[in-house]
């Protein structure tokens, strides 16, 4: 865990050094995806700030996707995103047909609507 008020930023305003220290952490991997970081309570004392000013600074980092906060359970830093990869090879032509297929019910369906609902 950091020695979160011997590694926080002298800049101004606090919350962005909050912000900054974060997700430095989150780069450095001192903080790991879907941790849990302390309550905003306790990492005002430790960081000797308003409660209200690591408010802002989590919900900055939520906005821009680094942490992610549970309702009831606290603040985490975020999952990496999975990324959904594709096979070495595509088989176009099953590829055409299911596509083509799945136009042609479309369609059926639209027609089948229109005659059902004429406006």
């Amino acid at each position: 865990m950091p020695n979160w008020y011997a590694d926080l930023p002298d800049i101004k305003p606090k919350y962005l050094a909050i912000s900054q220290l974060i997700a430095g952490l989150i780069q450095e991997d001192r903080l790991l995806p879907s941790q849990r970081l302390p309550a905003e309570r306790e990492l005002a004392k430790l960081l000797r700030v308003d409660r209200s000013t690591v408010s802002r600074a989590f919900q900055e980092l939520t906005a821009n996707g680094l942490l992610v906060k549970k309702g009831g359970s606290g603040t985490f830093v975020a999952p990496v995103p999975t990324v959904n990869t594709l096979p070495d090879k595509i088989n176009w032509g099953q590829y055409l047909r299911n596509t083509t297929t799945s136009h042609s019910l479309i369609q059926r369906k639209l027609t089948q609507a229109r005659t059902l609902n004429p406006h």
